[in-house]
């Protein structure tokens, strides 16, 4: 099962990055944008993982107050994929390092990379010649982070589905 813990984007902000992929789409020469259902903010990415409830006990060391969480505008790549750049944030960074700190103490194996929030919006992008990245931007929105969710990829009818395995919520007090 190949598992991961992200944040779920409200509406207004998958309208937003697909608004973008949008004027994008018009001068990639090919690419593969990511459908709205799968646009979210991982945390933590946790690969082939047999046990869910394991993942969702360790998230449950994690406590978090709601936080916002904002769209800058800029589109950026790491190589061939596209991504909408987020404000920098304590918040979000302190919940990544929460989730990472929970996996360690229950040996949960996951993506050790230095955590760099973004959402990827575009997989094996390639730009016209005369198109940079520069000349795209995503209209800035927000959002409040109030869950973070366990998400599952699974293939249904050949294609790939993200569900959601469980999750946990912001302490509101």
């Amino acid at each position: 099962m190949r598992l991961f813990v992200a944040i779920k984007l409200n509406e207004n902000m998958e309208n937003a990055l697909v608004s973008a992929q949008y004027k994008i789409k018009e001068n990639l020469v090919s690419g593969r944008y990511s459908d709205r259902s799968m646009l979210h903010l991982t945390l933590a990415f946790i690969g082939e993982f047999s046990d869910p409830e394991l993942v969702l006990e360790a998230m449950r060391q994690v406590h978090f107050k709601p936080f916002k969480l904002s769209l800058n505008g800029n589109v950026g790549n790491f190589n061939d994929i596209l991504w909408a750049g987020l404000d920098d944030s304590e918040e979000l960074q302190a919940v990544a390092r929460q989730i990472r700190d929970a996996f360690d103490e229950k040996g949960i194996p996951y993506d050790r990379k230095p955590y760099n929030p973004h959402i990827t919006i575009f997989r094996k992008a390639r730009l016209n010649n005369s198109t940079s990245l520069s000349d795209f931007e995503v209209e800035p929105n927000s959002m409040t982070v109030e869950k973070i969710s366990l998400m599952c990829t699974e293939k249904i009818y050949g294609r790939f589905v993200y569900t959601e395995k469980g999750f946990l919520e912001a302490n509101k007090i």
